[in-house]
């Protein structure tokens, strides 16, 4: 068996293993319509969810991974039309770049599909976003570029297909948007009361005890807090979000670089970005748990450490750190730290 052949039985695989990964509780056609209007492609949408019976029965969560394996099938697609038309055509040049397409573009875009899938189970909707749209998406489409850089057209069955690919990502990256927005409206509904904002003077005793009182204020006006546990976890809000960011930044720059070396660097940053994000729920239990000390020691070793440990690793390999990587990671400190003195100060 060819590698080709059996990257196509691969991706084969990932589509039966992302069905058996499926979760089917609670949704119906209202749902389904409502992720659906909030895409690019809603009639689309809604064909490939409601293709699977079971959608009727899935929530949020479910559905996105059902819009998932509908990009995993077009992409399979994709990759079985584009080794056709290679293994048919005669021109040399034709051959080599649908061959890179196959190889180096279509393969590991199967592969992030695999690791996007537990990220949607885990509601890490974020960086589940930043890799469709960047590693999956971003990689499929690239694929007509490299073609059309060697003086060649895209044969019309490729084109169509990364479309295909494209228009799936895009509303998979909707439902994901829209799932995104519910959470953040329930966990501001868990963490804080929103009808009864912390009081000005409570906010500017706390905040004007952090390093970056400004920075505070700013978060504590955004997600506003009832007492000082829920001014915490409203700080901490602001910190996830942040690193949410710092690992799309980081995977835009991967995705620049063409020097192996940092390509690597960042690929271990990105790793590290993903431990520190796993861990916050479990700080934000802590938090609520009242057991202060136990999550200022949690922030340090399993957020903060992680996130420095980044720089560490481009350093080690003599290599200077991006500048928006940088400052994403300069930010992210500021946020936690910010978190920190807040907890110290309501112990």
């Amino acid at each position: 068996m060819d590698v080709k052949t059996a990257f196509i039985l691969s991706t084969s695989l990932s589509i039966v293993l992302l069905q058996i990964l499926m979760i089917t509780t609670k949704a119906d056609e209202a749902l389904i319509k409502k992720l659906c209007d909030a895409t690019p492609a809603p009639e689309v949408c809604q064909s490939c969810l409601e293709s699977d019976p079971s959608s009727k029965s899935a929530d949020e969560t479910g559905l996105a991974e059902k819009s998932l394996i509908c990009v995993a099938n077009d992409l399979n697609l994709l990759s079985q039309n584009t080794l056709s038309y290679q293994q048919n055509t005669t021109d040399r040049n034709m051959k080599f770049a649908l061959g890179v397409c196959l190889d180096w573009r279509f393969e590991f875009a199967n592969d992030y599909v695999k690791i996007v899938s537990p990220m949607i189970m885990d509601r890490n909707l974020e960086m589940a976003r930043g890799m469709t749209e960047v590693q999956i998406m971003g990689r499929v489409t690239s694929c007509a570029s490299f073609v059309q850089s060697k003086g060649l057209q895209v044969p019309a069955v490729v084109s169509k297909g990364i479309a295909d690919v494209a228009r799936d990502c895009q509303i998979l990256m909707g439902i994901l948007d829209s799932i995104n927005t519910s959470l953040s409206i329930i966990f501001s509904l868990q963490f804080s009361i929103i009808t009864t904002k912390a009081d000005e003077a409570l906010i500017n005793r706390l905040c004007n005890a952090t390093p970056s009182p400004d920075a505070c204020k700013t978060c504590l006006h955004t997600y506003p807090s009832s007492d000082e546990v829920g001014i915490a976890l409203s700080t901490m809000s602001c910190g996830a979000t942040d690193i949410a960011e710092l690992y799309r930044t980081t995977i835009g720059a991967q995705q620049s670089v063409t020097e192996p070396a940092m390509k690597g660097a960042l690929g271990v940053c990105l790793d590290r970005i993903t431990d520190a994000q796993n861990k916050i729920r479990g700080v934000a239990d802590t938090v609520k748990s009242k057991d202060f000390k136990a999550a200022q020691g949690m922030i340090k070793s399993q957020i903060l450490a992680p996130i420095f440990s980044c720089t560490d690793a481009i350093k080690s390999k003599g290599l200077q750190v991006p500048d928006a990587v940088n400052s994403g990671i300069s930010t992210v400190a500021r946020d936690w730290n910010v978190v920190l003195s807040i907890l110290g100060s309501i112990q």
